[in-house]
């Protein structure tokens, strides 16, 4: 790279053209010493050893040099002034311009640098609120994965609950079907043996608990729609009220088998005071089990 181009380097570096011209000027003054330096050499070779020194031995050269390299404060300012083409007010002028736009400029990046600090650290900041962001989303994820596993599981519960009540219900619907049936039955044997016993009170009581039944059936029909755990249980409570309707219906058929017999008892000594008044009046005797047969086969006992 020649001169031109290190004072362009320096131009645009420092952006002032004052210093690259500055720097010209000491290049070139360097380059005048080296040539004065080689024309005194070249000389000093011409005249060989002797005679230079032959002719430089009068004059002083060692005060010479000790003048010469002997620090002055204002020598070395004149000489550097002179060497950075400084020496007028002009080009110090000039240089004081160009050192406060530097100065200017130098803040200018300053600022601009401690502006992309805290661009940087607005960044960073950002990015760390994402980061917190994305692991907050990760984790809600999780918890949202986790609820569905349970729902799914719930769910799962929740269907075999719901088939176990729809076993429950149809077995529940056939044991009652069976159950009114057989309260039928039963209904149909103390209507025909009622003429014997008199049960009236019991058949009504048996008709308002088989419309208590029917009405607990619609209930259990219209609560299908209700939870399946509440559904069982009052499913399981109207099995032990059957049980205990069932329980009833037994005794009420035992306390008719006894009024039976109570009857049968009644209908023999009826017969035997109508054998004696046959006797006494001359008539012929009726056996008391042929009284109470003709009973039975009039009305029939439930058994």
């Amino acid at each position: 790279m020649g001169d031109e181009g290190v004072c362009m380097v320096v131009d645009e570096a420092y952006g002032s053209p004052g210093l690259g011209k500055s720097l010209r000027s000491f290049i070139e003054i360097l380059r005048g010493f080296e040539r004065e330096a080689e024309i005194l050499f070249e000389r000093s070779g011409e005249l060989g050893f002797d005679a230079l020194h032959a002719g430089l031995g009068a004059w002083p050269v060692r005060e010479f040099l000790g003048e010469l390299l002997r620090p002055s404060p204002r020598r070395v300012s004149k000489a550097i002034a002179r060497l950075t083409g400084l020496a007028d007010a002009e080009s110090l002028r000039a240089l004081r311009r160009d050192l406060e736009a530097l100065a200017e400029r130098v803040e200018r990046e300053n600022g601009r640098s401690r502006e992309l600090e805290g661009q940087i650290a607005r960044l960073k900041a950002a990015g760390d609120r994402l980061n917190a962001a994305l692991g907050a989303l990760a984790r809600m994820q999780g918890r949202a994965a986790a609820r569905l596993e349970l729902q799914a599981r719930n769910l799962e519960r929740v269907e075999r609950l719901t088939r176990r009540r729809d076993d429950h219900i149809t077995r529940l619907i056939r044991d009652t079907t069976g159950q009114r049936a057989q309260l039928e039955r039963l209904a149909r044997r103390l209507e025909e043996n009622g003429a014997a016993a008199d049960p009236g009170h019991l058949l009504e009581e048996t008709r308002g608990r088989l419309e208590e039944i029917e009405t607990r059936l619609a209930d259990l029909k219209r609560m299908q729609a209700t939870g399946a755990q509440g559904l069982i249980e009052t499913l399981e409570s109207l099995r032990d009220r059957i049980g205990r309707l069932e329980t009833r219906a037994a005794e009420m058929s035992r306390e008719v088998r006894a009024k039976s017999a109570r009857l049968d008892a009644l209908t023999r000594h009826v017969a035997s005071v109508d054998n004696r008044l046959s006797a006494a009046l001359g008539r012929p005797r009726k056996a008391p089990e042929q009284r109470v047969a003709n009973r039975r086969e009039s009305a029939p006992a439930t058994g």
